[in-house]
């Protein structure tokens, strides 16, 4: 299930997660980040705590490369960096991914991968005009034959970025011909 939150409780949640360390070390990997992952969830349904949730992301993530956490610590900062976008803090989140995709290349998680490109994608679609969106950063996006199959609603969304940058550089290059 999940956890019931109601207003209020955001900071109650924050604290469960640093009262629930001594726990985590002895429990596994997979379960820790079960856990931390639906608290957060938890938290995000809390409305007005987005602030919160930008401290608890970093200071877990932070816990996570001290644990030598790995796996939970580059879902944290992918969480920190779409939460840097929601508030458009734009240049944290692409430093963030910078970094990030750095790190994950070389560890070779396609899916985490495919993710962190979309939101980049999605950081440079809200900062830049849509139309020069392709021409500024497309050495960056992956194309779509060199993804692996994930679910749906990503690939979908993957699908429906691609084609957006081939009809802006489309449009690009058509008003550069006149």
């Amino acid at each position: 299930g999940h956890l019931p939150v109601d207003a209020g409780q955001g900071s109650e949640l924050a604290g469960l997660l640093v009262d629930l360390r001594p726990l985590f070390e002895a429990v596994s990997k997979a379960k820790t980040a079960k856990i931390v992952r639906r608290v957060l969830d938890a938290l995000a349904r809390v409305p007005g705590t987005t602030d919160l949730q930008l401290r608890l992301c970093a200071e877990q993530a932070q816990w996570a490369r001290d644990q030598k956490r790995t796996f939970l610590k580059q879902r944290l900062e992918a969480r920190l960096a779409a939460l840097y976008l929601e508030t458009q803090q734009f240049q944290p989140a692409l430093r963030l991914i910078g970094a990030l995709l750095r790190e994950v290349k070389k560890l070779d998680d396609k899916l985490l991968l495919v993710d962190i490109h979309l939101l980049e994608s999605r950081v440079h679609h809200s900062r830049v005009p849509h139309e020069s969106l392709c021409l500024r950063r497309r050495e960056r996006f992956v194309s779509l034959e060199k993804l692996p199959a994930c679910d749906p609603v990503p690939q979908a969304e993957k699908a429906h970025r691609w084609h957006c940058q081939h009809a802006a550089l489309e449009m690009r290059i058509g008003q550069s011909e006149n």
